[in-house]
Order: structure tokens, then C-alpha cells, then sequence
């Protein structure tokens, strides 16, 4: 049977294979230009993804009675514009200016792997701009890092391109007037929304709520506005996303979820947020957090994390407790109290050598942060005192871009516990 060279083919046979390779699902595409167990090709070993040209060969181009020569750069470069997949093969050849700039045609992720002769030219870094979110600027020479001109040219290409350039280019009045004329609409990368301008962050906020949780509202970027932040507590999700793991013939192989930080009230419960939005403000994070905490968290743990003897209670959320302490002996009512009382050991591990260093913990929190434990503590007294012995939801009025909801709030109802039926709990208190 004869084998045809690729350089032998027309045009439509070039563009047939290629239609036929990419029709294929990713991971059926995968199986056939992976490295076997075994493989000793001369391409295995690159500190760079290549393709393993033989099973490539055997288990597809030998379909077509055709051939590549990777070795012959001419016909090589020309196999990976309808094969884009070999371009990475072929960087080692690449020994002079144009055959750099043939193969960033081809693809921009060369970019970081192009000598670094190349990589510094402006024709070659230039080519960079064009890259998938700006992504391969992040491989750029340092001293474009400081150059205005040239970042100003990369974001209005790409406005993701802002992430690689330095703070002072980024707070450059050149910069910000570009950035302001952006269209939100084309930010794409989470990375990018903390070094926009507030008020860029703002609209993001309203308009594309899922680029900026309430956690990184608060601590990555220059927000005050507690109408903004209110609202991204009250719609924000506690869990992210579930993230499934697929194997090469899509069946899921492990699944994980994702926790967002609006857990890590360490890092939201603090002194500077408290000056920006108040304490009755975080007194509403808190009963939030005990009603996301008794729903929401439990029906989504594992089995597995719950027979594991690591407690809810951890170092990032040790001011929870803190606070609660604080409000059962604020209380008027005995029974609330309790029920207070209880919430906190709700949380513990059952290892009483964690529990006994945990609430040394919270009692040093107390002492140490007492300003912030008290203020909280006062203003969730007032909303507490709400809460009759009969579980009376908390209500509170939600801002929106047009108008206002009301939302209800249980933070003391109680849901079944998991680890109560392992015995970590004594009664109910009420």
C-alpha cells in the first residue's frame, strides 16, 4: 500500500483529515496523540507537551495512507495549520525570526516556549497581544511590565491583559481611561475584576454578579458601599460550584465541591470592614451564617467528611463562636440563650482535647478582639431579641439594581445533625 506524503496531498484532502481529527470529542482526540505506558519516542521527553507522533500515526493519519515528516520544518508547519496539535513539535526547529513567527500564527501558547531571543522581539511579543485572554503576556520581557504604551495597546485588545502589567501602569491615568471605555462584558478572567477601577467593580457587581463573590467583594477590592455588599451577601452561593471529574469516555470519576470564602468570616468580620459597613451589618452575616451553616453546608457534605473527626469549627471561623458567646450572656430571654449556647457546641468536635483547645481559642479571641466582638455582638442582640421561642424568622429588606425584596432568616431552627445520631451531642437544650 503506498503511503502518500502529507506535502503530496490537495488542499481538500488536508482539510478532510482535519475535519476529521477535531470531529472527534476531546477525550477520544486525547487517545490518540497521548504517550502510551512504554513509549520511547524521541518526543516523551520535552519539558513541553508534544504529541506522540507513531500512536498518532498508527491509530489515525495511517487511515489516510499519509505521512508526516516532523523533521522537515516546511512540511511540518504546514500539516499543523489544519493540525494545529503539532505545533508544539516543531518549536525545537525553531531557529530563526520567521520560522518564530510562523508558528505563533499557527498558535500564541508557543509563545512561553519560543528561545527567549525570540520572545523578546517586538514582532514576536507583539503577536503575544493576540493570545487567549491576553494570557501569554504573563511570559513577556520585564521591561514591558513598565511600559504604559505598550500595556495600553494589550488591553485594548484584551482587557484581561491588565492581570501582567505592574501597579503603576495599572493606576496610570492612560490606563483608567481605557479601562473605564471597556466593555465589562469582555472581562473574563476573576483576577482581572480586583485590579479594575471601583467603579468598573461596581457595575460587574450588578451586571455580571458571578465574576465578584462577597468574600473577595470585601478584601480584594475598594468597595465601601454597603447597599453593594449587602446585597452580594444576601444572593451570594456558600457553595461555589460542584466540580465533576471525567475519565476518557466521559464517565465521572470524582466529584468535588467548591466552598466559598464567605465561610472565612475570619477575613470578613474585621476591624477595617467593620469601620466601612458597621456592625449591624456583620450581626447580619452572622445569623446568616447560622442559617446557611444548619441547611445549606449539611446537605452538602460527604458522607466521608462527616464520619472524619474534623469539626466545623476551624482557625478561619473561630469569631463566629466568639461573638455568640457574647450574645447569649446579652440576651434577655433564658431559653434564646440556650439555644445560643447550644448553636456554639453544635459546631465543636466531638474530641474533647479539640473541643478544650478551641475554646481556649475563642476565649483569647474574645479578650484580644473584644472592640470588634462587642460591637457585633451588640447589634446582633437587637436582631436576636427578634427571634421568639417559637422561631420567628429574622426579616430584612434585600437592595436591587431596580428595587428592594424582603428576605427571612432562620438562624436558630433546628435541621438533623449527622453527627447527632453518632452520639457527639447531648440533647436539645429546649
Amino acid at each position: 500500500m503506498h503511503i502518500k506524503s502529507w506535502r503530496d496531498l490537495s488542499e481538500i484532502q488536508k482539510e478532510d483529515i482535519a475535519k476529521n481529527f477535531y470531529s472527534k470529542d476531546k477525550p477520544k482526540r486525547r487517545s490518540l496523540i497521548r504517550h502510551l505506558d512504554g513509549c520511547n519516542c524521541e518526543y516523551k521527553d520535552f519539558p513541553y507537551y508534544l504529541i506522540c507522533y507513531q500512536n498518532f500515526y498508527e491509530k489515525f493519519l495511517s487511515e489516510f495512507n499519509t505521512k508526516i515528516d516532523l523533521n522537515n520544518f516546511d512540511e511540518a508547519v504546514d500539516a499543523a495549520q489544519y493540525l494545529p496539535i503539532l505545533v508544539f513539535n516543531l518549536i525545537q526547529f525553531c531557529t530563526n525570526l520567521d520560522r518564530a513567527k510562523k508558528l505563533m500564527r499557527i498558535s500564541k501558547k508557543v509563545y512561553k516556549h519560543l528561545p527567549e531571543k525570540y520572545r523578546n522581539t517586538k514582532e514576536i511579543y507583539e503577536m503575544a497581544i493576540y493570545s487567549y485572554r491576553g494570557s501569554m503576556l504573563r511570559f513577556m520581557p520585564k521591561h514591558l511590565k513598565n511600559d504604559t504604551k505598550f500595556a495600553a495597546k494589550a488591553i485594548r485588545q484584551n482587557v484581561d491583559a491588565l492581570r501582567f502589567f505592574n501597579k503603576k501602569v495599572r493606576n496610570s491615568k492612560t490606563i483608567e481611561k481605557i479601562l473605564l471605555k471597556s466593555n465589562i462584558e469582555n472581562v473574563k478572567c476573576k483576577s482581572t475584576v480586583y485590579l479594575l477601577p471601583e467603579k468598573m467593580q461596581k457595575k460587574i457587581v450588578w451586571l455580571k454578579p458571578h465574576m465578584l463573590f462577597f468574600a473577595d467583594l470585601l478584601n480584594k477590592t475598594n468597595i465601601d458601599c454597603p447597599r453593594i455588599a449587602f446585597y452580594r451577601l444576601m444572593s451570594d452561593s456558600w457553595i461555589h460550584d460542584i466540580l465533576e471529574y471525567t475519565d476518557e469516555n466521559d464517565n465521572v470519576i470524582e466529584t468535588k465541591k467548591r466552598i466559598s470564602k464567605i465561610w472565612h468570616a475570619d477575613k470578613i468580620i474585621t476591624n477595617k470592614n467593620l469601620k466601612k459597613f458597621g456592625p449591624k451589618f456583620f450581626a447580619i452575616y452572622l445569623i446568616k451564617y447560622l442559617e446557611q451553616h444548619q441547611h445549606e453546608w449539611l446537605h452538602f457534605l460527604d458522607e466521608a467528611y462527616l464520619r472524619s473527626s474534623k469539626p466545623i469549627i476551624t482557625e478561619q471561623n473561630l469569631i463566629i463562636p466568639a461573638i455568640l458567646e457574647s450574645v447569649s450572656k446579652k440576651v434577655a430571654s433564658k431559653a434564646l440563650s440556650a439555644k445560643i449556647k447550644y448553636r456554639i457546641k453544635f459546631y465543636l468536635s466531638n474530641n474533647p482535647f479539640s473541643q478544650l483547645a478551641l475554646s481556649q481559642k475563642i476565649k483569647d479571641l474574645q479578650k484580644d478582639e473584644s472592640y470588634l466582638v462587642n460591637k457585633v455582638a451588640n447589634a446582633a442582640v437587637e436582631l436576636f431579641e427578634n427571634i421568639t421561642e417559637s422561631n420567628t424568622s429574622i426579616e430584612v429588606e434585600v437592595p436591587g439594581l431596580w428595587k428592594a425584596h424582603k428576605a427571612y432568616i432562620d438562624p436558630l431552627n433546628f435541621t438533623n445533625n449527622p453527627y447527632l445520631q453518632r452520639g457527639r451531642m447531648p440533647d436539645i437544650p429546649f
